[in-house]
């Protein structure tokens, strides 16, 4: 790969060719050194300064491969959400060809050359090899720690959902998105005049059944008696039915459930429409504590484990490294992620709108993990995203080696 730097370095070591005279003297150190061939010393191969040209040689090998397996990782990764991975394998196949194919060429040539097996010195050529491999298992046992990756968002710690218990008419909000509330205080009010039209025909009905008791029950006849016991019961019955509505009229009022900071409170615009029970209509939490919510894909959380250390980046911040630990870690995969975490606004992970109920469900399966994050100055905010690392473990380098090929390939044994 001939870039500018490649062209700065031999200008500056003032050899011209450098790529190609490092390759033509590593493969001439090869066969006189590890196969005992006698070659004779080309005059354009160099005389000084041989380490240098060794050390390139073996560096822009290396070089190439590095390059190359971070391009298709990085396009593998940016293709994963549109399920568009064939052609990051496609490119494999293609990068393969000129490293591994031209080096086979050049053995297969060398070893159809009449005569040439018979000049090379085995015993050396086996020491060699023997050498060769104990020192590739060498690198390959290196124990490695491993860091699993994530997106996340910020969250109240430990939030309570405010939701509407009764359908109503949104009247009146008061607080806004972000205020600092204590608990029992008043968030918003609701309306429903049907429940108000039915509470005065009620205690209408209550207080009719009541005097009509009264009436008869200061009677001395039987008939009469009897008559003011069942418009008793009927008012017994109708105060019951009183207190349920009461109860559901007092639940048009939603109150905070803690002290907290008030979230997801709807726009001023929202006055007058008109809410249902079942989805949460604000929350409030303290936001000195914080959860990181981390979505985790399926092939990384056995390696993650309760009380395992992190380290947390959030955006905007990134000159700040928040550690923690792992708090918790969902027992099954998610069926539905955080809308700032999908590809659809921005995110890495994979996402589809229900077109039900338009949450975002993950394309692949993937789990949460919990952080706890700790803001006392207030300097973060919920909804904020970022990203962590999560300690995995130390494996050797060889199985640190073989999962990167794994994950960005997609197989397994």
């Amino acid at each position: 790969l001939r870039y500018d730097g490649y062209y700065v370095m031999a200008d500056w070591l003032e050899i011209p060719n450098l790529r190609i005279k490092s390759t033509q003297f590593f493969a001439y150190l090869i066969q006189e050194k590890v196969l005992g061939l006698e070659i004779p010393v080309q005059s354009y191969l160099p005389r000084s300064r041989r380490s240098l040209f060794v050390t390139y040689a073996i560096a822009s090998y290396l070089y190439r491969w590095i390059v190359t397996f971070s391009i298709i990782f990085f396009l593998s990764q940016v293709l994963k959400p549109y399920k568009l991975q064939s052609i990051s394998l496609m490119l494999a196949g293609g990068a393969l060809i000129p490293l591994l194919g031209m080096p086979a060429y050049q053995i297969i040539k060398f070893l159809r050359t009449p005569g040439r097996l018979r000049k090379v010195k085995k015993a050396r050529a086996t020491g060699f090899a023997v050498a060769a491999v104990a020192i590739v298992t060498a690198i390959l046992m290196i124990p490695t720690p491993l860091r699993v990756q994530g997106t996340l968002v910020l969250t109240p710690a430990k939030p309570e959902e405010i939701y509407v218990e009764v359908e109503g008419q949104l009247h009146d909000l008061k607080v806004r998105d972000g205020d600092w509330v204590k608990k029992d205080t008043v968030i918003a009010t609701l309306v429903n005049y049907e429940k108000q039209k039915e509470l005065i025909q009620r205690q209408a009905d209550h207080d009719i059944n009541f005097a009509k008791h009264q009436y008869y029950n200061q009677s001395p006849e039987r008939e009469n008696r009897a008559i003011a016991r069942q418009h008793l019961q009927t008012a017994e019955k109708l105060e019951g039915m009183l207190e349920k509505i009461n109860d559901q009229i007092d639940k048009l009022t939603l109150v905070a459930a803690q002290d907290g900071q008030v979230l997801g409170v709807p726009h001023p615009e929202t006055l007058g429409q008109w809410l249902k029970p079942g989805k949460p209509f604000c929350e409030v939490g303290d936001t000195h504590h914080l959860a990181a919510h981390i979505i985790i894909d399926q092939s990384d959380i056995d390696l993650i484990k309760v009380g395992n250390r992190s380290w947390v980046k959030v955006g905007g911040r990134a000159e700040t490294t928040y550690l923690s630990e792992v708090a918790e870690i969902a027992k099954r995969n998610q069926d539905e992620i955080p809308a700032e975490l999908s590809n659809m606004a921005g995110g890495e992970i994979a996402g589809k709108a229900d077109p039900k109920t338009g949450q975002i469900k993950p394309q692949t399966a993937v789990y949460e993990v919990i952080i706890p994050i700790e803001n006392p100055d207030l300097v973060l905010h919920p909804g904020q995203r970022g990203f962590a690392k999560i300690d995995g473990g130390t494996h050797t380098f060889g199985w640190w080696l073989w999962r990167l090929v794994t994950k960005t390939f997609h197989f397994v044994i």
